[in-house]
C-alpha cells in the first residue's frame, strides 16, 4: 500500500498521502513506516468517506467475490462511489481478458467493457493504458470535461 508513497517521494511529488487497505497488517506496517501520512483500514469502498483530489485503486478488484456478473456489478458500483469522492481523477487497474491464461477466481475483464462503463457512467474524458504489462491495464477517469475553444481540446488543469 505504501509503495506508491515511496514512488511519489522518490519523484519529488509534494502530496498529502492517504492510503487505504483491507489488510490490517498492511495498514499497520505502512503507518509505522510513514507516520506523517494517514492510513485507513477499509472493508468496502463505502469506507472511503473523505474527499480527495486523486484516487488510485491498484489491485483492488482483481479477485472475484462470487459470480463474475455479480462481481462486475459490485465493481461498477464501487467505481461510481470512488469517483464521487475525488475532485480530479480516479485511476484503477484491472487484469485483462486479452491473455492466453486466466487465473481461477481472478477478475479478467475486457478493456473495452471497462472503457464503455467509464464513458457512460463516469466521464467522457479518460485514458486507457494497456502498454505496461501483458496482463493488466489501467483506466483513468477525469472529472473535468471542460473543452477549451477554439482548439477543441480538454482542459489540462489538475491532470
Amino acid at each position: 500500500m505504501a509503495h506508491f508513497q515511496e514512488y511519489l517521494r522518490a519523484n519529488k511529488h509534494q502530496v498529502t498521502y492517504i492510503g487505504a487497505d483491507i489488510v490490517p497488517e498492511f495498514v499497520e506496517a505502512s503507518a509505522r513506516k510513514y507516520p506523517e501520512s494517514t492510513f485507513i483500514l477499509v472493508e468496502t469502498d463505502r469506507d472511503v468517506d473523505i474527499d480527495v483530489d486523486h484516487i488510485v485503486a491498484s489491485g483492488t478488484f482483481n479477485l472475484i467475490e462470487g459470480e463474475y456478473s455479480a462481481h462486475w456489478s459490485a465493481v461498477r458500483e464501487a467505481l461510481i462511489h470512488l469517483f464521487s469522492r475525488c475532485s480530479i481523477s480516479l485511476a484503477v487497474n484491472f487484469m485483462t481478458d486479452q491473455v492466453d491464461f486466466q487465473q481461477d477466481e481472478a477478475f479478467h475483464v475486457s478493456p473495452a467493457e471497462v472503457v464503455d462503463f467509464v464513458r457512460r457512467s463516469l466521464s467522457r474524458r479518460y485514458t486507457l493504458d494497456h502498454s505496461y504489462m501483458p496482463y493488466e491495464f489501467t483506466v483513468v477517469a477525469y472529472k473535468s470535461e471542460r473543452i477549451l475553444r477554439p482548439n477543441n481540446v480538454f482542459e489540462h488543469a489538475g491532470r
